[in-house]
């Protein structure tokens, strides 16, 4: 038996391949693809593998996956169990995994363990990522926070080389797959087809035989932006990290107002996009290491060493995007007029938030 973890990276497509994989597992294990169901239905990705990259007696990160140590431990030891036993009773040819919890640099202090407990699981494992351009993944994360929180991430290069180079060193380079997260170099467009055709279809399995599962956490404007922000910073003080259905009811009300009012798509500051893309080498060395190449991309002004300077810690949303103020108060009458208004009770909020927007 193969095992193949799909390791992220988040923020490309990862909930769209987790969710098609979970509700496509019947059609999978008829190919002799085992993708596990963790025992809680909302568990869709293998996250609780993210206990290997911590030491034993630290909390996991998610609250779903234990609120203790021992708890986030005992989570995990159930369902490698339950893993292993499905394997020992279906013997599948490929074993699928995927977490982007996993897409961070492996703790010197947990590789033998880790190698280990995957070692358990049969031959060497190959692990496969998606990478994309800094400044994209970033106002895609930022949506994903807010969804969760009123605060904004500082815009921080990412050190993805790292990751990928901490999983070559253990286990080699040949075991390690990366591939460009952009439409364009997408087979269809898309990355649960190009996962599926680059990884899956020598077992057999066709992007048409998977269960289609909608669109996955879609982008909304900066203007439903900042009111996603609004929302969370009145309704949500001091629960930053938890996730509400009263707020991912809100981001699903302000992508059909986008629709209706036709606003743009979020773009970064200037000076926010260049500290992400060029202010480290980072994407050289995954250029040159790893053959991903981000479209219209100046890697002549890396290769001069001419770095953008540290970006300064964002206080307000505008501080990173461009808000159009006469398209956050058409979202707003428009937001007034929904079902998500009236079945909550905030239209009151939202004419107040369009007088002071206003004012």
């Amino acid at each position: 038996m193969e095992t193949l973890f799909h390791i992220g990276m988040p923020k490309t497509g990862t909930d769209a391949i987790q969710h098609t994989m979970a509700a496509s597992a019947t059609y999978l294990r008829g190919n002799g693809v085992f993708y596990p169901i963790a025992p809680d239905f909302r568990m869709r990705s293998h996250g609780i593998f993210g206990c290997l990259l911590r030491p034993v007696e630290t909390p996991p990160r998610h609250k779903k996956y234990g609120s203790t140590a021992a708890e986030g431990q005992a989570l995990f030891a159930g369902f490698f169990g339950h893993i292993r036993g499905e394997i020992a009773a279906q013997t599948p040819a490929l074993l699928l995994l995927s977490s982007e919890t996993m897409f961070r640099p492996i703790p010197a202090g947990e590789a033998r363990r880790f190698v280990a407990t995957l070692n358990e699981l049969g031959a060497a494992p190959r692990f496969v990522a998606y990478l994309r351009r800094p400044s994209l993944r970033y106002i895609s994360r930022v949506q994903q926070m807010l969804k969760s929180s009123s605060q904004i991430s500082l815009p921080i290069p990412p050190k993805n080389s790292a990751v990928l180079g901490s999983y070559a060193q253990l286990f080699g380079g040949d075991r390690v797959s990366t591939h460009l997260f952009d439409r364009a170099a997408l087979q269809d467009g898309d990355v649960v087809a190009d996962f599926t055709r680059r990884h899956l279809a020598p077992y057999g399995v066709d992007a048409s035989g998977l269960t289609p599962v909608g669109d996955v956490n879609v982008s909304i404007s900066a203007a439903a932006m900042k009111v996603l922000q609004a929302y969370r910073a009145a309704f949500h003080a001091g629960r930053d990290g938890t996730f509400s259905r009263d707020a991912i009811a809100l981001c699903a009300a302000l992508r059909e107002a986008d629709a209706v009012v036709g606003a743009p798509r979020p773009r970064l500051r200037r000076d926010i996009a260049d500290a992400l893309d060029y202010g480290s080498a980072d994407p050289l060395i995954l250029r040159d290491d790893h053959g991903i190449v981000f479209p219209d991309f100046d890697y002549r002004r890396l290769e001069r060493g001419r770095f953008a300077a540290p970006a300064r810690r964002p206080s307000r949303l505008e501080d990173i995007v461009e808000i159009e103020p006469q398209i956050e108060g058409a979202l707003l009458a428009r937001l007034a007029t929904s079902d998500w208004a009236r079945a909550r009770g905030h239209s009151r909020w939202l004419a107040e938030r369009a007088r002071t927007e206003t004012a």
